[in-house]
């Protein structure tokens, strides 16, 4: 069975079953059902190695990320597999587990492969294995971080804006003591300078702008340790003393699930104490009592520029340097709220 079979037995072209196939625009839907019950009761399976030879490309794409424990990234690759398993595509995916030697390897393994197209988190802030990618002339996509030495399309976040907008909104609340809370910053890469510095830049501009000065005693670094520790006085220190904060900013969703809890475990009220802020707004944050406040991380918009980037440029054999930065969305629940000091 092949794919003149499934054009002859519905009458119609092999370029309308092609379309059907692989989900593309300018086909009747009652033809594509009819193309796809054809597929479904004759057993017909794309022969993609005869398909390759007969259009040089492998129908494969390379998807390079640093891990899937981070739901950001677990988000997006799922669903930029779905778009590219839409088209027609095989995602190959690996993880660098923010280890540069690795990313340099696996980049590596994909011009190897012959993949179609890239798409890369870099952790290596070496730009040397991305070029060898753009001067083997394939197609890629730089995802959620930027090396501004290279030339080719990205896809990021507007990170300052955002925490800069939830910044103003604690200030609106009545908050003038606010602990800022960061992510884990000792990656080997260092992948994560660019995203702490830019989240903390708003932070910080934002505070200056109402005339407020930040207090470096309201500062901590989130450690991966802290999700097992039971003793979390090192950070709830920041919320007691002459000097508390009454608001705390999380560089993520985790850390403001991880501070909530141990917050009210110790005895602090939360919005009535701390207010507790996130970034990502994770499925489950609307479950948790009292709902977390956070900023809307775009995933399905990052994933689908991202892939309309890659697929644009292997289908039109084009290599573009496009750079997209998408909005944030700032989610108000009950985690936030007017200090003590403010009600009347």
């Amino acid at each position: 069975m092949t794919i003149n079979d499934i054009a002859r037995i519905c009458g119609v072209s092999k370029g309308t079953v092609n379309r059907a196939l692989h989900g593309k625009p300018g086909i009747n839907p009652g033809t594509k059902e009819k193309i796809l019950a054809a597929v479904r009761e004759n057993g017909f399976r794309p022969d993609y190695r005869a398909k390759s030879l007969a259009t040089g490309k492998s129908f494969t794409i390379g998807l390079l990320i640093p891990n899937i424990e981070n739901q950001s990234f677990a988000m997006i690759g799922t669903i930029i597999e779905a778009e590219f398993w839409k088209r027609g595509y095989f995602l190959n995916l690996a993880l660098s587990n923010d280890d540069a030697e690795k990313e340099e390897s696996y980049l590596e393994l994909f011009v190897d492969r012959k993949v179609d197209g890239v798409i890369v988190f870099p952790v290596n802030r070496d730009p040397t294995a991305v070029e060898r990618i753009l001067e083997k002339r394939i197609p890629l996509v730089l995802m959620m971080n930027d090396l501004p030495s290279v030339e080719t399309n990205v896809v990021t976040i507007d990170e300052y804006g955002a925490f800069l907008a939830m910044t103003e909104y604690l200030i609106g609340l009545g908050h003038r003591d606010i602990a800022y809370i960061d992510g884990y910053k000792r990656y080997t890469a260092k992948y994560n300078d660019h995203i702490n510095r830019e989240r903390f830049r708003g932070f910080t501009d934002a505070l200056a702008k109402h005339g407020l000065g930040f207090d470096g005693n309201h500062y901590a670094e989130f450690l991966p340790a802290y999700y097992e520790q039971k003793d979390s006085s090192s950070i709830s220190g920041l919320f007691s003393g002459p000097n508390p904060a009454t608001a705390a900013m999380c560089f993520h969703d985790r850390i403001a699930v991880w501070l909530q809890v141990r917050l009210i475990r110790d005895g602090f009220g939360v919005p009535d104490d701390v207010s507790v802020t996130g970034f990502d707004d994770m499925a489950e944050l609307s479950d948790i009592v009292p709902g977390i406040t956070t900023i809307r991380n775009p995933f399905a918009e990052i994933a689908a520029k991202t892939v309309e980037m890659l697929v644009g440029d292997i289908e039109n054999g084009t290599m573009s340097a496009n750079k997209v930065r998408l909005g944030t969305e700032l989610i108000i629940r009950q985690s936030a709220g007017v200090p003590r000091s403010n009600r009347r």
